[in-house]
Order: C-alpha cells, then sequence, then structure tokens
C-alpha cells in the first residue's frame, strides 16, 4: 500500500512524475527512480546547476523529454546540459523555452517495475511479482483463523472461507494497479529545476539531509585582470554525501584564497541561495596570477579550482577626465586623468605605465604640474596641480613609449587676475629736462605673462637715481595698459625705470641715456654771502647756463645780469655787470650792496629763464633811531587809514638793523582833541619793523604822527589830513527836560555824524524810543528829519516819572543812545479811583469803600495835594448816597471815603471830582433789594 500511496501522491500535491530509465545521472539519480518535478515558470532565471526535465532538442541522441542536469550557458544565451555520469555535455544546445519542469524530489527504486516492465526485464519482473505473491501468501497463511466453540462440529462458513482468498485477491489487485498505473500515475510535463528535499524509502520512513559542507559547482574561469569571468562562480550547499541541499537559503562569500594584494569584486558579494545554490554574477579580481576562491557561510566552506588571471596588454591612453577651463598660472580646477587601455577600450590595471602630458600645440605657451610624468596606478595616471601659462585655447597630448597616444578635448586658458608688471615700451633717449620722445607704456600682467583688463594704479620710478629726478605722474591702467605722459628726468645719465603697482611684481625697463639739451634757463651755483652795509662779498655770485634738466651746457657763452630782486632802494655793484659766461658758467667779482636788509639777486640773460640766488642778508649798525618806512595815508574821521603805518628801527646812518625788537609807540604829534585809535599803539618790532594796523582819527583836521622807543630817536610822519565822512551814526546834543505827561521843557536834539564823530550835514529822518525807564511808560514823540546835520524834537513828553534814557535810529545809521535824565511829577491835574465800591444790599455799607487819587497829567500821584474830593452818583435816579464824610481831604494826594451807601435799588456809577481838577468815575456796581 505504500508503493501505491508513492504513485498515487503527484497527482493530490500536483507534482508530475518521471520514472528515470537510463543511468546517465548515477550515481545520485539511478534508472528506475522516480523523479517528482514541479512545472518551471517561463518568467525564471535558467536554474543553471540544477536537474531539470526537458524535450531533447534537435540534434539530441535521443528524443523525447530527458531529465538532465543544467551546466552553463553559451555566450548566445543557449544552455548546456549533461548527465551526471556522462564524459562529456549534451551534444545539443537547450533552448531556454524547452524547459519543461524541475526536480523536486527522488524516491529511490519505486519505479523498477515500471522500468523493466517498459525495458523487456519480464524475467525480473515475474520474479517481483513472484516474491510479492508469496509473500502476500505467506501473509495470508500465517493468519489466525476463528475456532468454534469446543463441543460443536468444527464446520467453516461460506463466508469465512472466503476471507483469505479475498484478501489475496485484494492484494493481488493492488499490485497489478501498481504496476499498471505507475508509468501513468504522474505523468510527464513542465517542471521546475531544482530539488527541494532528497529523501530514501527505509523501513517506510522519509529523512532531509542536513548542510555540512559547500561545494563549487562551477568555478571561475581563466581571464585578464579587470575583466569579469566568463564562467561565474557558483557555490551548492551540500550534506555529507554531496547532496544539494536545496531547502537552503544560507548566504555565501567569496573570497581570493590568498589575495596577495589582489582585489575581487562581484555584482553581489555575499549572495544569498536559492534553494541550495548561491550563483554569482560580474566577479573579477584586478591582479594577474593564479588563485581560488573560497566560499564561506557561517562554519560552512569550500575552494573553487585554481584559475589564472593574465595581465592586460595595453594598447592605448584614453582621457577620463580633461582640464576645466581656468585662469593663466592657475591650476586647473579639473585635473587631467589619463587611463591606460587595452585595445577595447577597458582599462588595464596592472601595470604602471608612465604617462607624459604636454600641450598639444603650446605657441609659446608652457604647461606644469605638480609631477609629469605620473605612473598610472590601477591603470590610471591622475595628475594634479596642473596649469597652463598662457591664454588661449588648448588640448593637452598624454603619450606612454609605445601606446597610441591620446588628446584631450578642447580647454580655455584666460586671463588671471593682475599679477604683475611689464614694460611693453620702454623710454627712448632724451636730453635733460625734456620729455621722452618715445613714453613709456606698461602691462599689468597675471602669473603667466598675460595682458589683464585690470585698471590698476602704475607708478614709474627710478632704478638709480643718483640724484636726478624723474617727473612721471601716476597713471591707472585701461584695459590692462598703463601710457605715461609727459615723463622726463632732469639729469644727463644712464638710467632704467622702476615700475610698481600695490599687490603686484614690478618691472624694469630697458636702458637709456639722458644727454644735455639746449640752453634753457639760469642757476646760481654760487649765491652772496651774508656781509656788511657796503662790503664785498665774501663770496661773490656765479650763475651756469642750463639745459631743462639743469645740466649745464658748456658751449655756451651768454651774457648774465644781476640786478637785487626787490631793491627797496638799496643798489647791487659788482665789477663787472653784466659777466659772459664761459663754458656755461658766469663768475662775478666785487658785488656789494648800499642798504642792510635781506635780499636775494636775479640773474636774468636774453629768453633763458632766469634764476632767483637764495637769501643773504645786509647787516647794519646798531640801532639809533625810528624811521616812518611807510607813512599813513588821508582817510576821513573815524575811518582806518587806507595805508597804514610801518615803522623800521634803523642804524645812525640810516640802515634798517632788521634785528631790532624795540616796542614802537604810534601818537598824533599835536593832537587838538583828536585822538588816535590803533589795534595796538605800542607794538614790539619784529626784525626791526613794526607794521601797525586799524590806525585811525576821530575828528577832521591835518596831523602828524610821532613814533616813540625807549632809547632811540622818534620819528615824525609826513602830514595826513582827515576830513569828515559820511553819515555814520547819531548822537543826542541835547538832552530832555520835564514833567509826567507834559511836553517836555526842553527838547531832544540829535546830531547826525562820521564814524569819528564829525557833523555832517545829513537830513536823514530819525525816531526817538525809550531804551531804559519805568515798566509801562510811554514816549510821545514825532519823528524828525535832520536838518544841516542836526534832527530837532518838538512836543515831546513821558507819561511816568522817573529816571529814562532814548534811543535815536536812522536807517543805515548806528543809533545813539542819550545820557540819563528824569521826569518828574507834575501839578495836579485829575481824579482816579484806585477802589471802586463793591455791589451791596440798599442801604447796606459798601464792602469795599471807595479811594480816589490826585495825578498829575501823566497819571502820576500827586503826593502833595490836599484837594477836597466830592463823590456824587453819577445818576442817582431818585437814590441817595449816603457817606461818614463827603467831600473828603486827600491826604498825600489819596482821598479815602468810608461809611458810604445807597438807599435805592439799582445799578450805579460815582462820579469824583474837585476844584480844578478833572473828575472821573469808578467802575459799575449794584444795590440789590
Amino acid at each position: 500500500m505504500a508503493l501505491a500511496a508513492c504513485a498515487l501522491l503527484p497527482m493530490l500535491t500536483g507534482l508530475s512524475g518521471a520514472v528515470v530509465q537510463s543511468g546517465s545521472m548515477e550515481p545520485k539519480i539511478s534508472a528506475g527512480d522516480v523523479v517528482l518535478s514541479t512545472p518551471f515558470a517561463s518568467d525564471k532565471a535558467a536554474p543553471i546547476g540544477r536537474v531539470i526535465t526537458f524535450e531533447a532538442p534537435e540534434g539530441s541522441a535521443t528524443s523525447g523529454p530527458v531529465l538532465h542536469r543544467l551546466v552553463g550557458a553559451h555566450s548566445d544565451g543557449s544552455l548546456i546540459t549533461a548527465g551526471d555520469a556522462n564524459a562529456s555535455d549534451d551534444s545539443a544546445p537547450l533552448a531556454r523555452r524547452d524547459i519543461v519542469s524541475q526536480a523536486r524530489l527522488l524516491v529511490p527504486g519505486i519505479g523498477l517495475p515500471v522500468f523493466w516492465l517498459k525495458t523487456g526485464a519480464f524475467f525480473k519482473l515475474g520474479m517481483f511479482v513472484l516474491l510479492t505473491g508469496a509473500a502476500i501468501l505467506l501473509d495470508v497463511a500465517g493468519a489466525p483463523r476463528r475456532r468454534p466453540p469446543t463441543g460443536r462440529p468444527s464446520t467453516a462458513s461460506r463466508s469465512d472461507r472466503r476471507r483469505p482468498l479475498a484478501a489475496v485477491g485484494a492484494t493481488t489487485l493492488a499490485l497489478a494497479g501498481l504496476v499498471i498505473l505507475s508509468p501513468f500515475a504522474a505523468p510527464l510535463g513542465e517542471a521546475a529545476a531544482a530539488f527541494t528535499a532528497r529523501t530514501s524509502s527505509i523501513a517506510n520512513s522519509w529523512t532531509a539531509a542536513q548542510a555540512t559542507k559547500l561545494e563549487f559547482s562551477s568555478s571561475p574561469s581563466d581571464t585578464t585582470a579587470g575583466v569579469s569571468f566568463d564562467t561565474q562562480p557558483i557555490v551548492e550547499v551540500q550534506d555529507d554525501d554531496g547532496a544539494l541541499v536545496t531547502l537552503s537559503a544560507a548566504a555565501v562569500t567569496l573570497s581570493i584564497t590568498t589575495p596577495a594584494g589582489a582585489v575581487l569584486s562581484c555584482t553581489d558579494n555575499p549572495s544569498s541561495a536559492d534553494s541550495g545554490i548561491a550563483s554569482f554574477d560580474g566577479c573579477m579580481v584586478d591582479r594577474p596570477g593564479t588563485y581560488t576562491l573560497t566560499a564561506t557561510s557561517g562554519t560552512l566552506t569550500g575552494v573553487s579550482t585554481s584559475f589564472t588571471i593574465a595581465a592586460v596588454p595595453a594598447d592605448r591612453l584614453a582621457f577620463v577626465a580633461v582640464p576645466s577651463s581656468s585662469a593663466a598660472a592657475s591650476a586647473f580646477a579639473t585635473q587631467p586623468v589619463v587611463e591606460v587601455q587595452d585595445a577595447d577600450g577597458n582599462t588595464v590595471s596592472g601595470g604602471a605605465e608612465p604617462v607624459t602630458l604636454s600641450i598639444t600645440t603650446p605657441a609659446g605657451a608652457i604647461l606644469s604640474c605638480a609631477s609629469n610624468p605620473v605612473n598610472s596606478s590601477g591603470g590610471v595616471a591622475t595628475f594634479a596641480g596642473c596649469r597652463v601659462d598662457r591664454v588661449g585655447d588648448y588640448t593637452l597630448t598624454a603619450i606612454s613609449g609605445s601606446l597610441t597616444s591620446a588628446v584631450s578635448t578642447s580647454f580655455t586658458i584666460v586671463a588671471g587676475p593682475p599679477a604683475r608688471l611689464a614694460f611693453a615700451t620702454s623710454p627712448s633717449n632724451s636730453p635733460g629736462g625734456a620729455a621722452f620722445g618715445t613714453q613709456p607704456v606698461v602691462w599689468v600682467q597675471d602669473a603667466g605673462g598675460n595682458v589683464t583688463t585690470g585698471n590698476n594704479a602704475v607708478s614709474l620710478s627710478l632704478s638709480n637715481p643718483a640724484g636726478a629726478v624723474l617727473t612721471c605722474a601716476p597713471v591707472n591702467a585701461v584695459a590692462g595698459s598703463a601710457t605715461f605722459a609727459g615723463c622726463k628726468i632732469d639729469k644727463q645719465g644712464s638710467y632704467t625705470l622702476l615700475a610698481g603697482s600695490a599687490g603686484l611684481d614690478s618691472a624694469t625697463s630697458s636702458g637709456f641715456t639722458i644727454t644735455a639739451g639746449p640752453a634753457a634757463n639760469l642757476a646760481f651755483t654760487s649765491a652772496p654771502s651774508n656781509t656788511a652795509v657796503g662790503g664785498v662779498f665774501a663770496t661773490q655770485p656765479a650763475v651756469a647756463v642750463q639745459d631743462l634738466g639743469g645740466n649745464r651746457v658748456t658751449g655756451s657763452a651768454a651774457p648774465v645780469t644781476l640786478s637785487i630782486t626787490t631793491p627797496a632802494g638799496a643798489v647791487l655793484t659788482c665789477t663787472t655787470n653784466p659777466a659772459t659766461a664761459g663754458a656755461g658758467l658766469a663768475t662775478f667779482a666785487g658785488c656789494r650792496i648800499d642798504q642792510a636788509g635781506g635780499y636775494t639777486l636775479t640773474a636774468t640773460s636774453g629768453a633763458l629763464a632766469s634764476a632767483v640766488s637764495s637769501p643773504f642778508t645786509i647787516a647794519a649798525g646798531a640801532a639809533s633811531k625810528l624811521a616812518f618806512t611807510t607813512n599813513p595815508s588821508d582817510s576821513t574821521g573815524g575811518t582806518a587809514f587806507g595805508t597804514q603805518p610801518t615803522v623800521a628801527i634803523q642804524d645812525a646812518g640810516g640802515a634798517n638793523t632788521a634785528t631790532g625788537t624795540n616796542s614802537v609807540t604810534l601818537n598824533i604829534t599835536s593832537a587838538g582833541g583828536a585822538t588816535l585809535t590803533c589795534t595796538q599803539k605800542t607794538k614790539p618790532a619784529t626784525a626791526g619793523v613794526v607794521n601797525f594796523a586799524a590806525c585811525k582819527i576821530d575828528l577832521a583836521g591835518s596831523y602828524t604822527l610821532t613814533a616813540t622807543a625807549t632809547g632811540l630817536t622818534s620819528a615824525v610822519s609826513s602830514v595826513l589830513t582827515i576830513t569828515v565822512g559820511n553819515p555814520a551814526k547819531l548822537a543826542f546834543t541835547t538832552l530832555p527836560i520835564g514833567s509826567g505827561g507834559l511836553a517836555f521843557s526842553t527838547q531832544p536834539a540829535v546830531a547826525v555824524q562820521d564814524a569819528g564823530g564829525n557833523a555832517t550835514m545829513g537830513t536823514n529822518g530819525v525816531s526817538l524810543t525809550i531804551s531804559t525807564g519805568p515798566v509801562g511808560a510811554t514816549l510821545a514823540c514825532p519823528g524828525k528829519n535832520a536838518v544841516g546835520g542836526v534832527a530837532t524834537f518838538t512836543g515831546c513828553s513821558l507819561d511816568k516819572q522817573g529816571s529814562y534814557q532814548l534811543k535815536a535810529a536812522s536807517g543805515g545809521l548806528g543809533s545813539g543812545i542819550s545820557a540819563n535824565f528824569t521826569i518828574t511829577t507834575g501839578p495836579a491835574a485829575k481824579l482816579a479811583f484806585t477802589t471802586s465800591p463793591g455791589n451791596t444790599s440798599a442801604n447796606g455799607v459798601f464792602a469795599a469803600q471807595p479811594v480816589v487819587n490826585v495825578h498829575d497829567a501823566g497819571g502820576n500821584l500827586v503826593t502833595g495835594s490836599a484837594a477836597s474830593v466830592t463823590l456824587t452818583l453819577t445818576v442817582p435816579g431818585g437814590a441817595t448816597l449816603f457817606c461818614t464824610t463827603n467831600p473828603t481831604v486827600a491826604a498825600s494826594g489819596i482821598a479815602s471815603f468810608a461809611g458810604c451807601r445807597i438807599d435805592v435799588v439799582g445799578t450805579y456809577t460815582l462820579t469824583a471830582s474837585s476844584s480844578g481838577l478833572t473828575s472821573t468815575a469808578s467802575t459799575t456796581f449794584t444795590i440789590t433789594p
């Protein structure tokens, strides 16, 4: 029954069965074994290393279904199959589409009866049937029989006799069914490609094997360094018997057993086993040599057969990174990288080839790198610090021995930042002091010598001045070029120029020569020495004829004349003047000056530029007297002289000492009431001279000034005249006199004067205002026009008594302030309520009793008045005013009333009156019921 179950089981689980018909798969799979398979999905990868069922392809030695192992694949994608027991692969390649199923379960020997039947081994089949039948009969015969009860006849029923025969029949029928159905119970169909277990039928039990080792079912093929193996490694997880443990999904890792510096790389490493098989892809080793691979998974290991990695022959070079465009003399941002390749363009990583870079077409440009040549490493030569010094478009060429060279793609070198200067044009030879015929031009260059667009400020200087002076203004470069103009050198000689600019390397021009030019100017080579008045100079003057640069023109015989630059009355005498130059030099003798002072000499000669000597001093004798060297000019009163006086300290001979520091005082010789004012009337001399300032005389007249100084003879100026000037200010000539409120008894008068206080004939309009006085005082005074220079006022008055100053004003003139004067209290003229009655009831005494003052015309209290003052109702309307005393006599000008009341309700005012005085009315008040 167990054999029948094995035959029928595939139909119940979806497996298909096949009886092995030959020994081509021994020793693992033998003829008569039953292989159970699953259909193989069309989208799955070909299961290299697994047992599959397939239709024999055209050209095979057999036809129909075949059960063999898939061992590899051709480069065209066709598959290679082989029997495990066969010495060679199957003769015909297999197409992927012809795979029918993949073996999953092996049942050893169970299909032998079918194998015997199909192969005609009837003897073996008969013996199997006889032996099986005998075993069944023995089983039946040995079965216990039912015995009848004791004492009953031993008779068997019909049914009892038939049971053994039924068992035999049933067994025989089952056996026949097994034989007949076995070939058909699991018919061949499409199946998957790997076992899931290996089983054995021992004592009717099923056991699964355990993983104990790894085994390379496909070892790597020989190849070249850095190239993937044509045959990639496949590793099986096996048990002790070498059977595939198809249930394993272990992660398997490959490594080189003895790497010696070589590196193994794979697409995926580790790779997880699929049904006990770990397949690797893209594996390669980077160095030549003979190697084995070791597969590990936990404690499991396995070693491949050895294989050889050959060195790839290098054939050519190729740029894998080209220089980026960059600034001249600056390292490329992207540095060149050159690869050593085989003829197919694959990297040859085994050697260390020296690779040299150069500019393909340098045109004067220079390539520099940190190292050049560079030895390749792993087939790649990586350069660093490479740069090109000149602007332009370039390509690089890489060479290495006999290898085919490589040319990079084009890149551009642009000018870098300004780094240095260079003379594009050096100065030409020129005469001293004359602008160079060819003016210098300086370029602003980058570090590689390329002209930039910089606008840097460039200045020039002499590299070896030796006392010479270069005249040349700095220039800002335009588009990297600084063009100079007007540059020249004064002294003859040989020179170079130095160009400089902040932050840039300087440059030196080529040499050039400055020669002496034509006569252009004069110069003192020897100036007169200091001496005494009338004495011959100890050092006599000498004058050279020079070119524009100050070089002596030795061929000149020009006549040279000397004179005092600013003589101020002094006279220069020489033995010969003018003197003729000899070899370009005019030498004078016997020169002297007759007046003390500080001088310079001026040398002239025709059209030549004149020269002025350095200053020298002609000394005077001891200080003896004063002298006006500048007299004051005429002026108007109070106005500063147009020409201010200057006084010198002189010796007895009238020479200015030029050293005196005496204090000099200036006064009017005969003042006659006039006053002289100056910023300083007494002032110390400076170098023997006193310069007075802002001096003026106030009154008109004719005057002289006298200068005096202790110990020195005084000096008198020439006569000067002071006339009356234009109207400039006002001045009170008459002060007012009067009492409050009445026209002044003496009216004010104001004069129109010049700046010195002299009366003019001005007709200016003049007005008066209070300058100082009692608070609230009022001036009543109409303005007046001056007549004959005087404004005489009429009808002017002030109301309040007290002390005053008046101010006189007229447009454009300085105002005048009067002296203090007093306004007195006038005679009694009027009355004024200082207290008015307050509101009250009829016949009620006013709370505030009336008080009346006696005033003069200006409202001032007349304290001497004892006038009798009477109060009345201004409009009685039938009412009566009652007071204790009415009229009341004023005391010190004040009449104070008491007990006053009114008997009738109404609104009223009171009137105060006194004989001869102007009456006054109180403010309104109300009498209530």
